[in-house]
């Protein structure tokens, strides 16, 4: 699965007592800086979802991912993939590797996690950097293939002819096989958990510093949901990005 990557973090399967083995990539950072903690979107990896971001990252911060439950390499489970498990996945994996806290990063469906986080796991959360997402997603339509559609979109972007002079074959291959590591019926799964999801009655107390990276061209959480996000949280700091989910 490594075959054809782009430079990574460190990697490694990581036991999380009495939750299962998941995947995690851990990069401590330069002496006293913070740890950031990237948590992915539907349907893809902690590796599709964040492999351009990991160096800039890592030369300030230090850096973990982890695969979600049902996605990658994340914890296979009997039991529904809830968002609310993947966020006591992720605290547990912070506590396993050792990190008492760390900024927060989700990105679409990882937002939602984050925003758990820090309400069941309040400790554990310095801060929160929620992209492209919102706190409310109940009566969000069509939920039902929202997790499949962006897969589909990230493939064809990957195999698209106008793009193959700019992306390496290798790493074609590479993300495709990503992309397909996930369980489909899994992501379906966190698609329910997210269409149910509605954070209004407790966003307004988020006690830790906030922004908000705003995607305006956004056709899968509309910049308007976006915005109230930002307007739900105390004094976050908005950042608008001239770009697509």
């Amino acid at each position: 699965m490594n075959d054809g990557a782009p430079g990574l973090p460190p990697g490694r399967s990581l036991a999380l007592p009495g939750r299962g083995t998941t995947f995690v990539r851990h990069q401590p950072g330069p002496p006293g800086a913070p740890t950031t903690l990237l948590l992915h979107g539907i349907g893809v990896t902690a590796d599709a979802n964040w492999f351009t971001a990991y160096p800039s990252l890592a030369e300030r911060y230090g850096v973990v991912a982890i695969d979600h439950r049902g996605h990658g390499r994340g914890i296979r489970s009997p039991e529904r993939v809830s968002l609310a498990a993947c966020a006591d996945d992720a605290a547990a994996a912070l506590e396993a590797l050792g990190i008492d806290e760390a900024v927060v990063v989700g990105y679409s469906m990882g937002g939602p996690i984050a925003q758990l986080l820090w309400h069941r796991h309040r400790r554990a959360v310095s801060g929160l950097v929620l992209c492209a997402t919102a706190h409310r997603f109940r009566g969000f339509e069509p939920m039902r293939g929202f997790g499949p559609a962006l897969v589909t979109r990230t493939r064809a972007m990957a195999t698209a002819p106008m793009r193959r002079a700019r992306i390496d074959p290798d790493l074609r291959r590479w993300l495709l096989a990503e992309l397909r590591s996930t369980d489909q019926r899994r992501a379906m799964q966190a698609g329910f958990s997210l269409s149910r999801f509605d954070a209004s009655p407790w966003i307004g107390d988020v006690d830790v510093p906030a922004a908000v990276v705003l995607t305006t061209r956004d056709a899968a959480v509309v910049p308007g949901r976006q915005q109230r996000l930002a307007d739900a949280l105390p004094d976050a700091t908005v950042v608008r990005c001239e770009s697509d989910h």
